[in-house]
């Protein structure tokens, strides 16, 4: 009987981690589905209702997504930078085979990076034109497969960002034009990252 015990427990331990996770890809999917219509340049060749079309299927095996831009207002025309909750970015992490997240003209925050630091699948991280700060990139520090990091446009970010961009140890390439990251910051990094090209021009 104790032995019959443990084994129906053992079975309901191994299966609260895959129930979990399946509500955690259902609400993901949820989010998805709520997003707005997205134009703009940056969305140029893209289905902007693509969001709405997913299945939970899709998310399971999903490996680049792009959430950004520019959202149509109720009268058709384009409205301004993307603005989402920050904390809803925890939905991301519900998706097991993420690789690249781009994330242009979309204003996120901190609080976003805290949740895209938990995607230990990610290879490639695009955040041109938002709103981090430099003490949030600290919250990318686990990312130990990112081999890309693109933060363009983000003129806020100045040297105070280099003790945190060179944690990224597997770093291959960084992209810093326009920021404030100067050309001395920039032989930091690849100092203390040699297998990495900091890049601070156009391109």
């Amino acid at each position: 009987m104790q032995r019959m015990c443990f084994l129906v427990l053992a079975s309901v331990i191994v299966a609260l981690p895959a129930l979990a996770g399946e509500t955690a890809q259902k609400d993901a999917l949820a989010w998805f589905h709520g997003l707005p219509k997205l134009g703009g340049g940056v969305n140029k060749g893209l289905d902007p209702e693509r969001f709405k079309k997913l299945t939970l299927e899709d998310l399971k095996s999903l490996k680049e997504i792009l959430i950004g831009g520019h959202p149509y207002l109720k009268d058709g025309k384009l409205g301004g930078h993307l603005k989402l909750v920050d904390s809803d970015y925890r939905h991301l992490t519900a998706l097991p085979a993420l690789e690249v997240l781009k994330f242009p003209e979309n204003d996120l925050g901190d609080e976003a990076l805290v949740h895209i630091g938990k995607i230990k699948t990610l290879k490639q991280l695009q955040l041109m034109e938002n709103q981090i700060t430099n003490d949030g990139l600290k919250h990318l520090s686990g990312l130990t497969n990112l081999t890309h990091l693109d933060l363009r446009w983000n003129k806020q970010l100045d040297d105070g960002s280099v003790q945190h961009l060179t944690q990224l140890k597997s770093l291959q390439e960084l992209r810093v034009f326009q920021t404030k990251i100067s050309a001395d910051g920039a032989k930091r990094i690849e100092a203390a990252l040699p297998n990495c090209k900091v890049i601070t021009t156009k391109k």
